[in-house]
């Protein structure tokens, strides 16, 4: 679904809670170090200005989030579309209050983003993923704010889930104020067709 959206060029500072994440990062992919959380958002916010595309800024979980606030804050000044997400400790240890918990971790970042969550199951990652991408990219553009808990990366789909994902992963979102008339007429034909 990544690769769909063109955001294989990720910036971040990884740390514990996204090692999974990075575990079989594909190889046409890329992921630009930065090495404190400002300086990734930073850099992805210049690439998404220069590009005009959205942009994925991978966190690591409370402390970097914390972090990258400043940064955060002037790519939602410069309505820039990041997708920006941080891990946080596993489902089953968060209640228990354990290092590298992000407790509330949708609300931190909240002043400084259009919209933020965490899947409450793992299966819901790719779903969240998509609706992060088209909220970000939505007039206004600008950032978005997902967490991903330690145990969602490791998670494998099942055949129905892969193919309930197949959906969003294919699935195409246009703003418009109005139809030009290539958009009406591609429009037309698929309704025509379905």
């Amino acid at each position: 679904m990544l690769r769909q959206h063109g955001l294989n060029t990720w910036f971040g500072n990884p740390g514990s809670t996204e090692l999974t994440l990075l575990d079989e990062f594909p190889s046409d992919f890329r992921y630009l170090l930065g090495l404190q959380e400002m300086v990734p958002v930073g850099m992805a916010d210049g690439f998404s200005q220069v590009t005009g595309r959205p942009t994925l800024v991978n966190l690591h979980t409370a402390p970097g989030l914390g972090n990258a606030i400043g940064a955060l804050y002037n790519a939602y000044l410069n309505k820039t579309p990041l997708i920006a997400t941080a891990g946080n400790q596993r489902r089953a240890m968060q209640n228990q209050k354990t290092l590298l918990t992000n407790e509330d971790a949708v609300l931190v970042p909240r002043p400084f983003v259009k919209w933020s969550a965490e899947p409450a199951i793992a299966s819901e990652v790719p779903a969240v993923l998509a609706r992060a991408i088209h909220i970000a990219m939505s007039p206004p553009t600008g950032p978005v704010f997902v967490s991903l808990p330690m145990d969602d990366m490791a998670y494998e789909l099942n055949d129905a889930q892969t193919a309930e994902i197949e959906v969003i992963r294919e699935r195409e979102v246009t703003h418009a104020g109005g139809f030009r008339k290539d958009l009406a007429k591609k429009i037309a034909a698929r309704l025509s067709a379905a």
